[in-house]
């Protein structure tokens, strides 16, 4: 089963509601989040794990310490065991998926304009004609790229130009000879989210926190 949390902002936590979420964390992910020095990318950074904490306590790992998280060398980080979870945000959208059964990517993003040729790099020639050609660019575009951002994402290699290996159709990905199975699911309007999973979704459950 694949449960995806949302969190859409548009406004600043009361600064005692905001204190009382960062308590819920060890003082060393609270002081990373305060690092960062917009109030957005600190609420961001913040939901993020406020939405990973209530996974973990609603797929049986309340106990779970966040310090034992697994890292791989491009600082993916992965539950040991079968439950696997993963992170994105784009604007004022905040996304925590988990799956009960395997590997999980999730990518969203706001769609808006840019300059195509830019990202040649990220595409096989197949898939960039077909973005050159389209009549809407950037939906076009946002939808490729969330495809295979939440792909690079679950199977640990981050966006490299290995992007170029994947070969999508009809809801179905191959990348590194294994299939990939994507999904769109709906977030706020002038966005964009697809995840990716490697093996087909049965249950998607969507919560807004």
């Amino acid at each position: 089963m694949v449960t995806i949390y949302v969190h859409n902002f548009s406004e600043p936590l009361p600064k005692s509601d905001f204190e009382d979420h960062l308590l819920q964390f060890p003082d060393a992910i609270g002081k990373k989040i305060m690092r960062y020095r917009k109030w957005e990318d600190r609420h961001r950074a913040l939901f993020g794990k406020v939405m990973l904490r209530r996974g973990l306590n609603e797929h049986g790992l309340e106990d779970f310490d966040l310090k034992h998280l697994i890292y791989n060398k491009l600082q993916k980080p992965a539950l040991p065991g079968k439950t696997q979870f993963n992170i994105s945000h784009a604007g004022n959208v905040v996304i925590c998926a988990f799956n009960t059964d395997g590997l999980i990517g999730v990518d969203v993003e706001i769609i808006k304009p840019i300059t195509l040729e830019d990202y040649e790099f990220i595409f096989d020639t197949d898939t960039f004609r077909q973005l050159r050609q389209a009549g809407d660019r950037e939906g076009a575009f946002f939808e490729a790229w969330t495809i295979r951002e939440a792909i690079l994402k679950a199977e640990g290699s981050g966006l490299t130009e290995d992007a170029k290996k994947i070969v999508y159709k009809d809801g179905v990905a191959k990348f590194k000879n294994q299939n990939w199975f994507i999904k769109p699911f709906p977030v706020p309007k002038q966005h964009i989210a697809h995840l990716a999973t490697d093996t087909p979704v049965g249950t998607l459950k969507m919560i807004k926190i």
